[in-house]
């Protein structure tokens, strides 16, 4: 049996403040440049996941600690973005090359309000 193969992170950028979605508090994090691991953002839980269905689990469990508001298009919206990462420190799994050492999703506010003006835009110049 091989050991689990990412650390996995998810954070929120709301009104320009980084919070962990994942072991959420009031603590507002700091971004700050780490000569090994660049870019990162100081105290930012960490989990470790082997399987799809921890990944998914993690996904969800940040999606309900997210920031939401009403707006004109939605009665829940989120008005943050987000950002969930996978990293494969190289642990024994092989599927975890150089190559492809870290998997990054954001998603970001407003999405639904720029899928709305795109598609009525398209209709208009149909």
């Amino acid at each position: 049996m091989t050991a689990p193969c990412a650390d996995a992170t998810r954070a929120q950028l709301y009104n320009e403040e980084v919070n962990d979605l994942l072991a959420p508090s009031n603590a507002v994090l700091k971004i700050q440049e780490d000569a090994t691991r660049g870019v990162t953002v100081a105290g930012l839980s960490e989990f470790i996941v082997g399987t799809p269905q921890q990944v998914l689990e993690l996904m969800a469990k940040g999606d309900s600690n997210k920031h939401i508001a009403a707006t004109r298009m939605n009665k829940q919206s989120s008005r943050s973005h987000t950002v969930f990462q996978m990293a494969c420190p190289g642990r024994t799994l092989p599927t975890c090359s150089r190559a492809a050492r870290a998997l990054s999703r954001t998603r970001t506010a407003g999405r639904a309000e720029r899928e709305s003006l795109q598609a009525r835009n398209e209709r208009d110049a149909a």
